[in-house]
């Protein structure tokens, strides 16, 4: 590498070659006084990296010194890396506040709950301060009023020498009353002078009692207005903190549920489409054509769950969702619905705990019952790691029915049985087993069984423990 000057600039010239080159910190190159300053990289006289462009192969210089930055390596031709004495401050701010700015995107909920915590305590403490000098301010009003009428009357009465005024309430204002003249006299009293120097006018003691009874209920009054305002304001910051809080986990659910969905849609489509050009090209074996034809209306039988799933879910959130309910018999139902399922079951172990000869009538939507079985069922073939197992019971009670599907799959926590029928929620990222999905599936079963007249509840002993759901319809009763 060549270092020079040339009218005020500083130039570090590296010649071609084929090895990369390392750049440590300005200052280390040309020594002190260069900490800090702007960079411009320029290749074949072009410049193409630097403050305007992005700092695009020197930002690790300009804002984390003595860090390596590695530049790309220098085929036949020359860089050259000319250095300003321009402090860049305002960059090194920029870069900070734009920082600052995730953070706050990111947190935001948090800091609007500060705020508005501060900002409502603030009012409540300027209301409380406000109100208390209203009330201080009021009783003084009443003590001045007092003293000057008791001036002014005692002046009266003590200049008038042709009445002198006799012991007891004043009747005129019945607020003072004349009494003796002692000394120590309270400073709510005054000599009638000149002429009846032995006589005081005082004011009445029950009136001062009741300006200062007014007083503290005020005082009190303004203690429960706080309190109260302190309780309100706390309950709604609360309550905005936990709406900001659910909105933003919404939109975090609902933003993964359209990625997932992305992915259940794109990667059937992937498969048929690969089939069908193989199909075009004549590269699929004759004698394996019916296999892979089966494969293919596998992904679309895929597309078409994942289409209904969908199309259910926004039925329910608008209640638009009709069903057309039927009496089923619970034996032939069942035993019908995983023989035409073999194939998506494949590999799966069915095991019916029911007595066969059992025929209980269930009241139920054929279509919707079907959309929670392939929900349940999925989610165990999807996560039982291998050789699912399937254990399906229905036990009658007087009214309702039970059916009982029992997997050999991961499980999950016990606080997680509410959890799991929540819209987009998805376990994988508290659950070690990842696998795809919409996250839709259990949300709409149970939406479907409520609509139904009955219910869907999980439950697991935790996690390896496997999963046991429960489907709760109406039963038919035999006459």
């Amino acid at each position: 590498m060549i270092f020079h000057k040339s009218n005020g600039f500083h130039f570090c010239t590296a010649v071609g070659t084929e090895e990369q080159v390392y750049f440590i910190d300005f200052a280390d190159l040309l020594g002190p006084g260069f900490e800090g300053h702007r960079a411009v990289l320029f290749l074949n006289d072009q410049r193409v990296g630097g403050i305007d462009t992005g700092l695009t192969h020197l930002s690790s210089l300009i804002f984390r010194p003595k860090m390596l930055d590695i530049l790309p390596p220098l085929n036949k031709y020359s860089d050259s890396v000319i250095i300003f004495k321009r402090p860049i401050m305002t960059i090194r701010f920029l870069w900070k506040f734009k920082n600052a700015l995730k953070i706050l995107k990111a947190h935001g909920h948090h800091f609007i709950f500060i705020l508005s915590i501060l900002a409502l305590g603030s009012l409540v403490v300027w209301w409380s301060i406000f109100i208390r000098n209203s009330i201080q301010l009021q009783r003084l009003y009443h003590y001045d009023k007092l003293e000057a009428d008791l001036k002014f009357i005692a002046f009266n009465l003590g200049t008038d020498g042709s009445y002198q005024p006799s012991t007891g309430v004043f009747k005129e204002d019945t607020r003072f009353e004349v009494i003796a003249c002692q000394s120590g006299n309270s400073i709510f009293s005054r000599p009638l002078e000149p002429h009846w120097p032995e006589l005081c006018l005082k004011v009445q003691a029950n009136i001062l009692g009741q300006i200062e009874s007014k007083t503290r209920s005020l005082n009190l009054m303004l203690v429960g207005e706080a309190s109260v305002l302190i309780l309100i304001v706390l309950v709604s910051t609360v309550f905005l903190y936990r709406f900001i809080r659910l909105e933003k986990r919404t939109a975090r659910e609902v933003n993964a549920f359209w990625e997932r969905s992305a992915h259940e849609i794109k990667t059937p489509i992937t498969g048929i489409k690969a089939f069908l050009e193989n199909l075009r090209a004549g590269a699929v074996d004759s004698k394996k054509l019916a296999m892979y034809i089966d494969i293919a209306l596998g992904q679309v039988e895929r597309q078409e769950k994942l289409a209904e799933n969908i199309l259910s879910g926004y039925q329910l959130k608008r209640r638009e969702l009709r069903l057309r309910f039927a009496d089923l018999e619970m034996t032939d139902f069942f035993i019908d619905y995983f023989a035409k399922d073999s194939s998506r079951l494949a590999g799966a172990k069915i095991i019916f705990k029911f007595n066969k000869d059992n025929r209980m009538i269930l009241r139920a939507d054929v279509n919707a019952l079907k959309v929670i079985l392939d929900n349940i069922t999925d989610n165990a073939v999807k996560y039982c790691a291998s050789s699912p197992v399937l254990q399906v019971d229905c036990i009658g009670y007087e009214n309702k029915a039970v059916i009982v599907i029992k997997d050999n799959g991961p499980g999950f926590p016990s606080h997680f049985i509410e959890t799991i029928f929540e819209a987009y929620k998805h376990l994988d990222e508290e659950l070690p087993v990842k696998r795809q999905g919409t996250g839709l599936g259990l949300y709409i079963s149970r939406q479907l069984a409520r609509k139904m007249g009955g219910d869907l509840e999980a439950y697991s002993e935790g996690e390896g423990q496997g999963a046991e759901f429960r489907i709760i319809l109406p039963r038919v009763n035999k006459k």
